[in-house]
């Protein structure tokens, strides 16, 4: 359909001429007149009209090919030719012209995207040429190699001599790691290269990163993955058999170490001290001072202590070894089967929950300041003890504010409230199922936030 005015037009000029021509011959044999004359000028015009008509579109189409190949769509073709019939022609023209001028505006926006990537991302990115020459630098490399300009990889020689040879020797799809202390202190670069052609000559692309805060990262998650198995093992490994009780404990640390600690210890007459505690802040300081405090305890508990006394010890040593700001939050159960009853003391820790089977909850909430804050005698003066008489199915609960005050998505407290449902609704269940069931109802309840504080928990039934 492109050109089918175009044959129209051409058909109609020959047909004409060639007629005129059949008429002029004819007249000329019948002698020559007027009408001979007139007819012979006529062809004489179409033939003008024709040649005239052909070199327009010959011209038309040079420059539309002309401005293909050199790209140059400044040109266009004006419809309001005399010769209406290349209207068609000329619109087809600037049709295709259009669409190369749509072509290369994408190619221009695609490299200059290309381009501001390039330029932007955080990996140094050098291409080259065999011989070291320098086509592309991004900023990346210009800040990591502190230079404005790089015109060729020999010029990397300054800040190590195996840099400019690595570059000019990698091979294509090959990774390296480069050691350099000019660039910042003990950097380390991963060197990984490419090659392409482009106008026939070959190229080299290679990123180039400083990973030594990969490696450090790398090696910190190593040794807190250590620190966690070692703290793990500071944990109660078993769970003690006590008669008539029945005890599981819990530990869920908020980061890869915890502040939290509980422990089992036995004593003397049966006797069994539970201990709970949290260290003020978490990560790896609160899992230091919980790993102190675990050996105070260790060292303090033993023969049958009173639980205010064991709380008065381990604040002697924690007063003369904490940091500033830093305290600790404990409680001490005693657990005597013989009688029944646990002898609690409390330094500043959260109450624990006293659950009966007729359903009545109570708190068992001694006076006491947290521990490492102030020494004896105003520590001492101010500890209590309370003592619980436990009956068959009655629950013990000791926790850390880790569960009570996670947070979900929509900033509500799992709160002390929803913790005595989850016991009363599982009051039937061992101490193990009890600890378990409540760090999963809190999990579940944060959702994707994620818990925010490391969670401990205790869990006594008297069978």
């Amino acid at each position: 359909m492109l050109f089918t005015r175009f044959h129209i037009q051409l058909v109609v000029r020959v047909t004409t001429l060639t007629a005129t021509i059949f008429a002029c011959a004819w007249t000329v044999a019948g002698g020559l007149t007027p009408v001979a004359a007139i007819l012979g000028l006529i062809a004489v015009c179409q033939l003008y009209l024709l040649v005239r008509f052909l070199s327009k579109v010959h011209r038309d189409l040079s420059r539309f090919l002309q401005s293909i190949l050199l790209e140059d769509f400044s040109q266009s073709f004006s419809l309001m030719d005399p010769i209406s019939s290349k209207d068609d022609l000329k619109t087809k023209f600037n049709q295709v012209r259009q669409h190369f001028m749509k072509l290369r505006e994408e190619k221009e926006e695609n490299l200059q995207y290309l381009q501001t990537v390039v330029r932007h991302i955080g990996v140094g990115v050098i291409t080259y040429k065999k011989d070291g020459t320098v086509v592309l630098i991004n900023e990346a490399a210009k800040r990591l190699f502190n230079v404005s300009q790089l015109k060729s990889v020999a010029f990397l020689d300054k800040y190590n001599r195996n840099l400019a040879s690595t570059l000019l020797q990698i091979a294509p799809g090959e990774d390296s790691l480069i050691k350099i202390d000019t660039v910042s202190p003990q950097a380390v670069l991963s060197v990984r290269a490419t090659e392409f052609r482009m106008h026939g000559e070959s190229y080299r692309l290679v990123s180039i990163q400083d990973i030594a805060s990969e490696l450090a990262r790398e090696r910190m998650a190593r040794e807190l993955e250590i620190a966690w198995q070692v703290q793990g093992s500071l944990l109660p490994r078993e769970t003690p058999l006590i008669q008539g009780f029945d005890i599981s404990g819990r530990c869920l640390p908020a980061t890869e170490v915890s502040g939290d600690y509980f422990d089992f210890i036995p004593m003397e007459n049966g006797k069994l001290a539970v201990i709970i505690a949290d260290v003020s802040g978490k990560g790896v300081p609160a899992a230091f001072y919980m790993t102190l405090t675990k050996g105070y305890v260790q060292s303090v508990v033993g023969g049958d202590i009173p639980a205010r006394q064991i709380l008065d010890r381990i604040n002697e040593q924690l007063h003369r070894t904490l940091g500033a700001g830093t305290f600790v939050t404990m409680m001490v159960a005693i657990v005597n089967p013989a009688n029944r009853r646990v002898t609690c003391s409390r330094a500043g820790h959260n109450p624990a929950l006293h659950y009966s089977p007729a359903g009545d909850f109570g708190w068992v909430q001694p006076e006491g300041m947290v521990l490492g804050i102030t020494g004896s005698p105003a520590f001492g003066q101010m500890l209590e003890e309370t003592e619980v008489s436990m009956q068959p199915g009655d629950w013990l609960v000791f926790f850390t504010d880790g569960v009570s005050d996670a947070v979900n998505t929509e900033d509500q407290e799992y709160s002390i409230q929803r913790l005595m449902e989850t016991i009363r609704e599982n009051a039937g269940k061992s101490a193990r199922e009890m600890a378990e069931t409540i760090l999963v109802e809190v999990q579940t309840f944060v959702g994707s936030r994620g818990a925010r504080d490391d969670m401990t928990l205790v869990a006594l039934k008297a069978l």
